[in-house]
């Protein structure tokens, strides 16, 4: 068994971080991600924070997000694909993130997710969230809104 190995990036991201995000989502959610399309999303955010797991070289999970508003925290994008999962990498991922947007003094983590990616929300519920709303998006696929005090228990 390989070990996985972590790593974060802050700021905008580069064309190899944006290149490895883009690989992953095709991979996870289908074709439609690109390059512009995930500069063209981030663009003009602040405190853009990303981690990256990677197996012998290669990337294959990561946690995106960045600044929605003073003191919350968008935890925007991310995913493990199958073949690396089952390794506590996602729960890792979400560990990281938010001990950084602790120190950064970040109060309240936002994230959404599809209300039929049970893995998802149950992960999230693991890790402290609370189920805040919902939202039917372009009034056809639910989404749950799930949101996480840092300053409670971070």
């Amino acid at each position: 068994m390989s070990t996985i190995e972590y790593r974060t990036f802050e700021g905008p991201p580069g064309d190899e971080l944006v290149a490895s995000i883009v690989t992953m989502s095709e991979e996870l959610f289908g074709p439609g991600s690109n390059a512009a399309e995930l500069r063209a999303s981030l663009q003009g955010k602040q405190q853009i924070y990303a981690c990256l797991a990677f197996q012998e070289g290669r990337p294959v999970g990561y946690k995106l997000g960045y600044m929605q508003r003073a003191h919350y925290f968008e935890s925007w994008r991310g995913g493990v694909l199958p073949s690396a999962r089952r390794k506590g990498i996602a729960g890792e991922l979400q560990r990281m993130q938010h001990k950084w947007c602790k120190a950064q003094g970040f109060r309240i983590l936002t994230t959404i997710t599809d209300g039929h990616n049970a893995p998802m929300l149950i992960l999230n519920l693991q890790h402290g969230f609370t189920i805040v709303g919902t939202v039917f998006d372009r009034g056809q696929h639910l989404k749950v809104v799930l949101q996480k005090r840092l300053d409670a228990d971070g």
